[in-house]
């Protein structure tokens, strides 16, 4: 299987041009890192385990979307989106 066909399957998320994966592997990080720590454990913790639980997962996970939605992080978050100036 080449790399376009294991990303149209969604196997892979990105394919590196030859020479360029260490780049585009600390891009990657980079935007992780940026992320909410606690969204980030949190979807690492859910997506653990065994796949027979996926369904009590996902209603786990509608759960905890909407506890981190009604977080002080979130307000910061949605203040600082909607302040942005529309040009």
């Amino acid at each position: 299987m080449d790399a376009q066909t294991a990303k149209d399957l969604g196997l892979v998320n990105a394919i590196a041009p030859n020479g360029e994966v260490r780049a585009l592997a600390k891009e990657q990080a980079r935007k992780l890192a940026a992320k909410p720590r606690n969204a980030l454990r949190t979807a690492r913790r859910l997506m653990r385990g065994d796949h027979a639980q996926v369904l009590a997962r996902i209603d786990e996970e509608a759960l905890l979307f909407r506890d981190a939605m009604a977080s002080p992080e979130a307000a910061k978050a949605f203040a600082a989106f909607f302040s942005r100036s529309r040009a």
